[in-house]
């Protein structure tokens, strides 16, 4: 089971209204969920919760005011946060907040363990 799909059943239920499940399965790329999240984006004030596999980490142009990731690589990690303020319309920086999943796929595993290494040394 895809962790995205793992987290919204997670999430309060109450808060999964409206929400947009973005899935990379057997090389299906829905445009359609982007172009509503994009729009809900620019258009409506209350706040909008997607839950997503890295689909959405490269080459789809998103503005969150905070955005959480699963540990991973910290390029896969930039790009996530690239999705934050993205457009700059927020008077500070934006929030990203990376967390540890339960489990990993093993691909991962190994550059999420650098990035941590990395991201947990004291700065000088």
């Amino acid at each position: 089971m895809p962790s995205a799909i793992v987290i919204i059943t997670k999430v309060n239920p109450r808060l999964c209204r409206g929400t947009s499940i973005i899935e990379q399965t057997a090389q299906v790329f829905r445009l359609q969920p982007i172009e509503n999240i994009r729009k809900r984006l620019k258009t409506e004030a209350k706040p909008l919760y997607v839950v997503s596999t890295s689909l959405v980490e490269a080459g789809v142009d998103l503005d969150f005011p905070v955005v959480y990731r699963a540990l991973a690589g910290l390029d896969s990690i930039a790009q996530a946060a690239g999705r934050c303020n993205r457009e700059g319309r927020l008077p500070n920086y934006g929030k990203t907040v990376i967390f540890l999943p339960e489990k990993q796929p093993s691909y991962v595993q190994a550059p999420a363990s650098l990035a941590l290494e990395y991201l947990l040394k004291p700065v000088k």
